[in-house]
């Protein structure tokens, strides 16, 4: 039966592709633990502090870089599954010149108002000066990506994933070894953006090569990036709304104890991001070639379950053992929020797995409700929240409100393929 089960996961690409990227996933957040442990030990509390500020700026660039590479995957597979290479040609390249003049003149304003920035943050100014191409280098990153996304070339894309921790890793070690702390962490991020898109552009740079012949209507890039970005911006906010507010409800301490919590339970969507990220571009290609798209769906819900449920279950079963392994006696207290939070954090899963499917096929009307869903846990842990389980309780019952609304949306919608 393993075997038949290893031989079926080889040849159906779904599970193959999924188990490289999620390898290649796996790889990349255990870097970047170990960067921010050695970093932590050898900065020290203070200078640690500041990484830790200057990287929040890095995470808040992460919602554009998705969306880029969401969109460049979408036609890049469109154009694929049409044998249209002329046209993902022209769409690389036009991404390329608009988006570094855009991220160019970017980094430059970041720079002329770096002493603003430094001065609100108490840190110095040559830290934001450093800092500010990564501006540029994460606008050009998700082309690559997303092209080699949209191309299922998902080998290459792991090792540009991997590409990217290891010179954040390596250059951090060296530069702060060699005595540049702060300064040198930060250039080490930052050179980390650089080489993957170096690499990146050798990959591909046959669409650089190829003449041409072909034209498409790029409204319809921009007329997809609009539903793109305040989809994903929404599912943001639901992910993280809550940490925000219960940092300023909370004192530190227990504030502290809930984003412990919420990091361990996040572990269940970092480890199914990658199913989403395979089926993203197979369900684009099918849907462009008129053929059904709901096997690939129902298989990725699946997949999403196999590695969600048991999780959950050992969140339930072992919490000691988990906080004790990743934080340490001290935090021993968030215990009984771990599989709460392992059901919010799978439903929210299952849900960022919908919508990147419906976007997958050009269903974009899904975003008032998720507006609404997104109010709605404001407000209720606005009016409710006397303790750290109540907010989990909350979280909760909107990702379960969330996934039923999204798989109503999703299949009450018989429209699976571009011709129905």
């Amino acid at each position: 039966m393993l075997k038949k089960l290893w031989n079926y996961g080889r040849k159906d690409s779904l599970i193959r592709d999924s188990f490289i990227l999620f390898t290649a996933s796996s790889i990349v957040n255990v870097g970047a633990f170990i960067f921010h442990l050695i970093m932590g030990r050898f900065l020290g509390p203070a200078n640690y502090g500041i990484l830790g500020t200057l990287l929040t700026i890095v995470y808040i660039v992460n919602v554009p870089i998705n969306v880029i590479q969401t969109t460049i995957t979408k036609f890049v597979s469109q154009f694929k599954a049409l044998n249209e290479n002329n046209k993902i040609s022209l769409l690389i390249r036009g991404s390329f010149r608009k988006l570094f003049v855009i991220g160019f003149f970017s980094t430059l304003f970041i720079i002329l108002i770096s002493p603003l920035i430094a001065q609100f943050l108490h840190i110095s100014k040559l830290n934001i000066i450093l800092l500010s191409p990564i501006i540029l280098f994460s606008v050009l990153l998700p082309i690559v990506r997303g092209t080699l996304q949209g191309l299922q070339k998902f080998n290459l894309l792991g090792l540009n994933l991997i590409l990217e921790i290891i010179f954040k890793l390596g250059l951090g070690i060296i530069f702060v070894y060699l005595g540049y702390k702060v300064n040198g962490a930060i250039s080490a991020v930052v050179l980390s953006f650089l080489f993957p898109i170096l690499l990146g552009l050798f990959t591909i740079k046959n669409f650089f090569e190829k003449k041409q012949t072909d034209s498409f209507d790029q409204k319809k890039i921009y007329n997809y990036t609009y539903p793109v970005l305040i989809s994903l911006t929404l599912m943001s906010l639901l992910f993280t709304i809550d940490v925000f507010l219960v940092k300023h409800y909370f004192e530190e301490e227990l504030a502290g104890f809930y984003v412990a919590a919420s990091i361990i339970g996040k572990i269940i969507f970092f480890a199914t991001f990658a199913i989403s990220q395979v089926m993203f571009p197979k369900s684009v290609e099918k849907f462009s070639l008129n053929q059904s798209s709901k096997t690939i769906l129902k298989k990725s819900l699946l997949l999403v379950s196999l590695l969600s449920v048991p999780i959950t279950i050992f969140y339930f079963i072992f919490p000691q053992f988990v906080t004790l392994i990743l934080f340490g006696n001290e935090y021993m207290k968030i215990n009984n929020l771990l599989g709460i939070f392992g059901i919010a954090i799978s439903l929210f899963s299952f849900s960022y797995l919908l919508v990147l499917y419906n976007l997958s096929i050009s269903r974009i009307n899904l975003i008032f409700p998720l507006i609404f869903f997104v109010i709605l846990e404001t407000l209720l842990i606005y009016f409710i929240h006397t303790t750290l389980l109540q907010v989990v309780l909350i979280l909760t019952i909107i990702m379960l409100l969330v996934f039923i609304y999204l798989l109503f949306y999703t299949f009450a919608n018989k429209k699976w393929s571009s011709s129905q």
